[in-house]
């Protein structure tokens, strides 16, 4: 292994092992830090529990070595990610590991067993590293294939047992564009100042909940998988019943919107019902634009769905299907379904060919909200639980007392608890730990209420496990399966799953009848039923995207922006939500200028508030709502809400527009920020002084000048390029610096090429002032460059310093190659 390490340069190394008398590899200039996990944490140089980061400030050692650490750390990937962060931008991470299916693996495991040990895969650890910011330079096996061969160990082996990784950890790019943050609606504590991380309570309702996405999509798929299934005579277990499907979208519905509350609360006044008005004119022209159009044509086509169904049930065995269900086409049906009303009556509940009963109990679910929330700010979350649950069973006794039986459950009070369920989930967010295990013991007993819909052991533990699953993957991010699993439920394809969800539930039904029909007229008896099963899934997937895509685009989404009718009072008032405002479009223009380096902490560590164009509003950094008052409702492309809803907008910072505004203006579309999309980016000045401070954090890291005495030092990496360092005069705040080559120019006997430096210790800056032998003399005599052409020209010789650090620094340059100049006596004379 040392070979492989012999051209990293450093001054520090940092060893994480597993035995206290391994020897380190011997690399000139490197001090090492030894470290090594015992049962009850870190021992060596520094010890510590192997639970809590690495003792160590940020980017402390150029080079970093897990030898063997990983297999016995406790947290895989909190270890690697330590190390990462340890590691300085530019530094190596090597780690050394059993490969799973090597020769050593038996003899391993053998040897640990009754301990903490686990082998790791390269192609796992690749991964997680590359999500860290490192690039992988080598990934090779190494040592004997198998214990007592002769192959020594370390060396390189296609066969060996070990593996070796190297990574290198990216450097940062020169000039990082910077997005204008929104302004502030209130003063903004230090707690949300930049260099400060959001802690506390508050902190869980910023993180991104990336299993959002699969889950809907996944329960769309589910209830389609589930209706083919009916409809074509095979079975599996749990999946052929697509209402647990249903119940996983409702307990989706009931997290979300008490997780958007908990968001908006801080600008929302809910005991108001102008604040309900607007929350529910954005449920229904989120639900409605689709469900319209699709129950028009749903209607309209039902005779000819009811033949294809008569086939279908004749094949299958199953009982024939009440034919008003297709064919009512009266007035009193449209009008009841165009008005929710539908769920509310035992006739209407199901009475079209789509699976619509769903929506009409989420509307009422949706009207009911608001009122629910009084109550729980009344009783708090676990009375208010008990008491759905008492409702759920005396309203379905009723019922059943007065004979009174919904075809599906499509009133409110017979699915409530699996809302609730959802809505307690939300608000176990901002509990404390033990207040999540209440929680959690509740939701569990909200799962196993014997109400609304089939109640048998089966379906009672399925809806258990997707209460423990969702539960989990909302509030157990930290555990590094469960991680795992919610960034793969938030990768693209389950994202698109999701965002198409909606429009596949709807559209499914409409589709899968006639394709069924077809399949079981064309071949009947003669294939399997299975067959018919794959072909059928095959053709109405297919189909149902590719539509439900058309309808995203043009349906859906063009609902979702829909404007909707200005409030009288006018915008700005309390309680006021701008969704209901038409906000003008003016022309937007920067305000203020922004530092390209960021807003400045100082001012918020000192408790004082933010200014105007520097502070970051609650809940507008990370989650705030695509509908919050104050922002025109747009279409948010990286959204995770039931049935494709959009309310959740918690992207990454550098993944959302943001707003520039004027002082007075609460509020501008995003179709004004598009027509001025340059003013997202920094001015030519910020541009500049944001390379000034680049590239003093580059000199800082490359060779530290704060810390020479005046004189010349040079630094030789054996390349046959010497770079010479010339510091030559120290000021309290200022450093006058050449940096240059070991070359001579011919006309002026000066080191070319050769640039001028300028630090400034205080501003933490620093400026190419020429890249020319002699030039300090043209400063004093002249002549002089045009006025208009001095930016242009500074801009070029700092970009061209800033390129020419970065290239020192992967060619082997730093602190631990830079060695006091002395020049011999020829060169003298």
């Amino acid at each position: 292994m040392a070979p492989m390490l012999q051209r990293e340069r450093g001054r520090r190394a940092l060893c994480i092992g597993v035995a206290d008398d391994d020897a380190m590899p011997p690399l000139p200039g490197m001090t090492w830090t030894r470290l090594w996990l015992a049962q009850d944490g870190y021992r060596g140089d520094l010890r510590g529990s192997a639970d809590e980061p690495l003792p160590f400030i940020d980017e402390a050692f150029d080079l970093v070595w897990l030898q063997h650490a990983l297999e016995p750390a406790p947290q895989v990937a909190a270890l690697l990610a330590e190390a990462c962060r340890v590691l300085t931008a530019g530094g190596v991470l090597a780690v050394t590991a059993v490969y799973p299916l090597g020769g050593w693996a038996p003899w391993f495991r053998w040897r640990a067993r009754g301990q903490r040990q686990a082998l790791q895969w390269p192609w796992r650890l690749r991964q997680q590293l590359r999500r860290e910011g490192l690039e992988i330079e080598n990934l090779c096996r190494l040592g004997a294939p198998w214990p007592g061969s002769a192959l020594p160990v370390g060396s390189d082996s296609r066969w060996g047992g070990g593996y070796l990784l190297l990574a290198r950890k990216q450097r940062r790019k020169a000039i990082p564009l910077k997005l204008r943050p929104l302004p502030a609606r209130a003063p903004v504590n230090a707690r949300l100042s930049p260099d400060r991380r959001r802690v506390g309570k508050g902190n869980a309702m910023k993180e991104r909940f990336y299993c959002l996405d699969g889950l809907r999509g996944i329960a769309a798929l589910w209830v389609m998988v589930g209706h083919t299934m009916m409809l074509t005579g095979f079975a599996l277990p749990i999946i052929i019943n697509p209402d647990l499907g249903v119940d996983l979208f409702i307990l989706l519905s009931g997290f979300l919107m008490v997780y958007q509350y908990q968001l908006r609360a801080a600008h929302e006044d809910w005991r108001k019902p102008r604040v309900w008005q607007a929350f529910w004119l954005r449920r229904f022209f989120r639900i409605s634009p689709l469900y319209y159009a699709v129950l028009i044509v749903g209607l309209g086509f039902g005779s000819v769905i009811y033949h294809d169904r008569t086939i279908i049930d004749h094949f299958v065995g199953n009982p024939p299907q009440r034919p008003e269900r297709y064919l009512d086409s009266s007035l009193a049906n449209f009008a009841l379904h165009f008005s929710y009303l539908f769920g509310l009556l035992p006739s209407y509940a199901f009475k079209t060919p789509l699976p619509d009963w769903s929506l009409g109990l989420e509307m009422q679910f949706y009207l009911a909200f608001p009122f629910l929330l009084l109550i729980v700010r009344r009783v708090g979350w676990l009375l208010f639980a008990v008491a759905v649950a008492v409702c759920g069973l005396a309203v379905n006794h009723l019922l059943t007392a007065r004979a009174i039986f919904f075809p599906m459950p499509s009133f409110l009070p017979l699915k409530l608890h699996m809302f609730a369920a959802g809505m307690l989930i939300a608000g176990a967010l901002s509990s404390t730990r033990k207040g999540r295990l209440a929680h959690l013991v509740m939701v569990l007993l909200l799962a196993m209420v014997p109400v609304g819909g089939i109640a048998d052991l089966m379906h009672t533990s399925v809806r258990v496990a997707l209460v423990l699953i969702f539960f989990a993957l909302v509030n157990f991010q930290s555990i590094d399966i469960v991680g795992r699993s919610s960034r793969l439920l938030g990768s693209k394809p389950f994202f698109w799953l999701g965002e198409l969800s909606y429009s596949a539930y709807l559209l499914h039904l409409l589709i899968l009848h006639p394709i069924s029909a077809a399949f079981i007229g064309h071949f009947g008896d003669k294939i399997s039923k299975v067959a018919i099963f794959g072909g059928t899934l095959a053709v109405v997937a297919t189909v149902t995207y590719s539509l439900a895509l058309i309808t995203y685009s043009l349906i859906e989404k063009p609902g979702q922006c829909r404007q909707l009718p200005a409030d009288r009072r006018g915008p700005g008032k309390a309680g006021t939500s701008a969704a209901l405002a038409p906000v003008p479009r003016p022309p937007v223009r920067p305000h203020h200028r922004t530092r390209a380096a960021g807003a400045d902490p100082r001012a918020a560590s000192r408790g004082q508030p933010l200014r105007h164009d520097q502070a970051m509003p609650l809940g507008a950094g990370a989650g705030r709502p695509a509908d919050a008052p104050g922002r025109h409702p747009v279409p948010q492309h990286h959204a995770c809400v039931d049935r494709g809803d959009r309310e959740q907008d918690l992207r990454p910072l550098r993944h959302r527009a943001h707003h520039v505004l004027k002082p007075g203006v609460t509020s501008v579309p995003m179709s004004a920020v598009l027509d001025d999309r340059h003013s997202l980016l920094p001015g030519r000045f910020e541009f500049l002084m944001g390379l000034y401070a680049e590239n003093y954090h580059r000199l800082t890291r490359l060779f530290a000048p704060q810390q020479l005495t005046p004189g010349q030092y040079v630094s030789d990496v054996d390349d046959g390029l010497n770079v010479h360092l010339a510091v030559q005069e120290r000021h309290p705040y200022t450093l006058e610096l050449e940096l240059t080559y070991g070359f001579v120019d011919a006309h002026t006997g000066h080191r070319a090429p050769s640039a001028q430096l300028r630090m400034y210790t205080d501003a933490h800056v620093a400026e190419a002032l020429h890249c020319h032998p002699g030039r300090h003399l043209w400063q004093v005599l002249g002549p002089f460059a045009p006025a208009h052409t001095v930016f242009q020209h500074r801009l070029q010789m700092n970009g061209f310093l800033a390129r020419w650090l970065e290239y020192l620094a992967e060619q082997g340059h730093s602190v631990g190659t830079l060695e006091p100049f002395v020049q011999r006596e020829s060169d003298r004379t």
